[in-house]
């Protein structure tokens, strides 16, 4: 699984060249994390530098720009730099930080590099794990518990209005996220979106279960062209794709021009959705974000 997730964000390096692997340097915005971040807005005295894939990598015709799936006013201001494909340590010495936070755990001898520029947090963002865990643990170690909470708590009841009116109208589609990579197509829930299917309880499809325990997981199953008729039990598509959408899964033309696809009832009936990539690592924004797409595509 490890290995599957690295092999995934290093696939995503080729969409984007600059990378995830991106510092934001800024001022401790105060509702970074999703309307309740862990960071004080120290705006006028204060650099923070973010050693983390999940949030932050700017289009690379928009490099420098926060994200659209950010609150762009709490970080007016802020910009990014590159930082692959090697770490640039002299660009974070120059930025200044207070505070480092890596999500890279897995570099393991990052930790020590950074940490005679700044007091460093780090983590491991891609073990697998679901991201919720590590945001409450940094929120503890922090002690910004309650903005954790309050994130916790808003995003529960939001999830917990769009599902009644699922249910209220009936709707219960079957939906997975879709990938199209190297002539293969992938079933599976690497990205977050399979956290918001089941917190909606939507049913998700049986593909997305790579290792056969009858639960989703980010192993997924991967079909060749001529298997993609096993996507025909897939009422709703879910496809992530950068951010001006040019590359979303309906543009691949190896499946405009392929006919098991275009004859696939989700294909069919145009219910294939795109949403930022920049959602399938993780955070409150992101999770925000997907909520709403997924409810506006189910709900209209």
């Amino acid at each position: 699984m490890r290995e599957r997730l690295r092999h995934r964000r290093r696939r995503s390096r080729s969409r984007d060249p600059h990378d995830r692997h991106r510092l934001r340097r800024g001022h401790g915005p105060r509702r970074a994390e999703g309307g309740h971040g862990l960071l004080h807005d120290r705006r006028r005295h204060a650099h923070h530098a973010r050693v983390h894939p999940r949030e932050g990598t700017a289009h690379p015709r928009r490099l420098g720009r926060v994200p659209e799936l950010l609150p762009q006013s709490e970080l007016e201001g802020i910009t990014g730099f590159h930082n692959y494909p090697e770490f640039n340590l002299e660009h974070i010495l120059e930025v200044g930080p207070d505070f480092i936070l890596n999500g890279l755990g897995y570099e393991t001898d990052l930790h020590d590099k950074l940490t005679p520029i700044a007091p460093t947090y780090t983590y491991d963002g891609f073990d697998g794990g679901d991201w919720r865990d590590k945001f409450v643990k940094l929120a503890t170690d922090l002690g910004r518990e309650d903005r954790a909470q309050a994130w916790l708590d808003d995003y529960a009841a939001r999830a917990a209005d769009v599902k009644a009116e699922l249910d209220a109208q009936g709707i219960s589609p079957v939906v997975a996220d879709v990938s199209f990579w190297d002539g293969q197509i992938s079933v599976g829930c690497y990205s977050i979106s399979c956290l918001v299917f089941a917190d909606l309880g939507l049913e998700i499809s049986p593909l997305a279960d790579g290792d056969g325990d009858g639960a989703p997981d980010g192993e997924g199953t991967t079909l060749s062209l001529e298997q993609i008729g096993e996507l025909s039990g897939i009422d709703v598509i879910f496809n992530g794709m950068s951010e001006d959408g040019s590359d979303i899964i309906t543009n691949e033309e190896a499946l405009t021009s392929n006919p098991l696809w275009t004859a696939l009832p989700a294909v069919a009936n145009d219910r294939v959705y795109g949403y930022n990539y920049e959602m399938s690592y993780g955070s409150p924004s992101g999770q925000d974000g997907l909520l709403e797409i997924i409810a506006k595509a189910l709900l209209g």
